[in-house]
């Protein structure tokens, strides 16, 4: 009886260390729908570290400014579920930062190696359309200390430091609009961190970009973020979403697309499609079985976003008229 209770401590104990570590790590509790900008702290347990990163979600049906998959600064469905967070990484003419945080679910062991991943993907356009500016140097930070208020303004008061350190970040320059990135890495826990920070550490003349049209600042969406003493925990929880994902059964080719596009479902009926434009307002619908194609000839060069409804999934997928 006491080997029997002493492999269920064992196994108790490895199961445990073997969780994520980051709560509502998919931004998906929340106490109130956000109704304005600067609402981070509507997520369950996130804060603001510095600036005044901002929530989505798909509750915000009221306004286009802060709903999933549209909103104020683009278009882009949760990489899980109905929420995700966003934030500034960088602006012309200042080291304008806005940083989140989280407290963890457990403190971290000194000397124990993490697995930490994330999800990212460059935001579209601001409120006077223009263009994000991609950046690298988007990363994980893990802190002995609090934050130091809540969703206060930028610079609020006392904000985190742009010091140019981070434990987990990319040296690759994000700049993809359409899909979720995953930032993923290791480190070798030095303190008994109790906190996680996302967001970009880096200053100016430590940070590369690319420029686009005329852009002035860097936003991301974040979600899905892991941090465990296990890899394959991590890598579970992308590989069940992956399984899960619409693309999979979908096609919907060309694109970009001159005179057609097609959408094959591989044979189910019943599924219906929306075209929306950038103001999230439905151009065109239709209820079609298996296979549908579309006449463009009527829609003016552009970037529209195409919804499928089948069975019990949704696919929005951003497409690109060009004659």
């Amino acid at each position: 009886m006491k080997k029997i209770i002493y492999i269920l401590i064992l196994f108790n104990l490895a199961f445990s260390r073997a969780q994520n570590l980051v709560p509502n790590s998919d931004f998906e509790l929340f106490t109130n729908c956000p109704t304005t900008l600067d609402q981070l702290s509507n997520s369950t347990g996130w804060t603001s570290y510095r600036g005044s990163p901002d929530y989505f979600n798909a509750c915000n049906t009221s306004t286009n400014a802060l709903g999933v998959p549209s909103n104020a600064v683009g278009y882009q469905s949760a990489f899980s579920g109905d929420a995700y967070a966003g934030f500034v990484a960088f602006a012309t003419g200042g080291e304008a930062r806005e940083i989140l945080g989280i407290t963890l679910n457990q403190t971290l062991i000194v000397g124990q190696t993490y697995f930490v991943s994330f999800y990212i993907s460059l935001a579209e356009y601001d409120a006077n359309l223009q263009q994000y500016i991609a950046r690298n140097k988007i990363g994980a930070r893990f802190s002995t200390v609090p934050a130091n208020g809540s969703d206060n303004p930028y610079p609020g008061t006392n904000p985190f430091p742009i010091d140019n350190f981070a434990h987990i970040y990319t040296n690759t320059i994000i700049n993809d609009t359409m899909n979720w990135v995953k930032i993923q890495g290791t480190f070798l826990a030095d303190s008994a961190y109790e906190y996680l920070m996302i967001g970009n550490f880096f200053d100016d003349s430590n940070t590369d970009t690319i420029y686009r049209a005329n852009g002035v600042r860097s936003y991301y969406f974040v979600d899905e973020i892991c941090v465990s003493t296990s890899s394959n925990t991590c890598n579970q929880i992308s590989n069940s979403i992956t399984k899960y994902k619409s693309s999979d059964i979908i096609e919907i080719f060309p694109n970009p697309a001159t005179s057609f596009l097609i959408i094959d479902c591989k044979g189910m009926a019943l599924n219906k499609m929306f075209i929306y434009n950038s103001f999230n307002e439905i151009l065109s619908s239709s209820t079609f079985d298996n296979k549908l194609q579309i006449d463009l000839s009527q829609f003016p060069n552009g970037v529209y976003f195409l919804k499928v409804q089948f069975r019990d999934r949704s696919l929005t997928k951003k497409i690109i008229i060009n004659h």
